[in-house]
């Protein structure tokens, strides 16, 4: 019963196990999609910041500043977001320091020509030049932001594939364990089967030899009996008691 009751502790450290790491590959598919939106949350808010800009700039309507403002409230949430999702990869982490500045350097940018257009009262702002100074530091960031989307796109392969493969391994484990168990307890209540059954067989030879014992010792024709160490008499057969003088024992 020990190797029986250690096998299922192993089997249930193991299945403990298996679980856990399935929950930890879910767990990082979930992250990978996470830091995928965050990504793509990112480029859409600066991409929003630039047409924002170019409206603003031909048309000197104020609600196209609106992203802007608004990327530049947000902006800064997201990367620190982006940044605790990808704390475990030190190349992505590089290009959040190198992508950090870049936003930067394109809000500035911007500010820097919504200035301009607001001081701007002749009409004769050349729209196109400021439009085109932050076109390069647009390109960096949107060539950035596609390569890391491209290394989390190829940790969500590998790590769905881990994940895949220890929800195969958890489903094989449990449904090895729950069988090794289930055979386990018939082999142990097999084997106590067995031992009642050497019990009852032993208990039913005792009493057949403690009758075959006592048909001897009654119907015995020799005087048959037994006494203490300091001689008293405990029993005796019929032929011993008639040997004293006695009917009946």
């Amino acid at each position: 019963f020990s190797i029986a009751l250690a096998l299922l502790v192993l089997i249930a450290g193991a299945s403990f196990k298996s679980l856990g790491d399935l929950s930890q590959n879910a767990q990082r598919v979930e992250e990978t999609h996470e830091t995928l939106q965050t990504l793509e949350s990112i480029l859409a808010r600066i991409i929003d910041v630039e047409t924002g800009e170019r409206g603003f700039l031909i048309s000197g309507a104020d609600h196209y500043l609106e992203p802007y403002r608004v990327a530049r409230d947000t902006v800064r949430q997201e990367i620190a977001r982006a940044r605790r999702l990808t704390d475990d990869n030190p190349a992505q982490r590089q290009r959040l320091d190198l992508l950090e500045p870049l936003i930067a350097r394109k809000l500035a940018l911007v500010a820097q020509s919504i200035t301009e257009r607001e001081r701007d009262n002749q009409g004769g702002l050349d729209v196109q030049a400021l439009l085109e100074q932050g076109q390069s530091t647009m390109d960096e960031i949107r060539t950035l932001i596609l390569r890391m989307k491209a290394e989390e796109h190829r940790l969500l392969v590998d790590r769905a594939d881990s994940a895949v493969t220890s929800r195969r391994n958890a489903l094989l484990i449990v449904g090895l364990g729950c069988f090794s168990a289930i055979a386990l307890i018939g082999f142990a209540g097999l084997l106590i089967r067995m031992d009642l059954s050497r019990r009852r067989a032993a208990e039913s030879e005792l009493k057949a030899a403690a009758e075959r014992y006592r048909l001897l010792f009654d119907r015995s024709q020799s005087g048959i009996f037994r006494t203490t160490r300091e001689g008293v008499l405990l029993e005796c057969n019929p032929a011993f008691s008639r040997m004293l003088g006695y009917r009946n024992v």
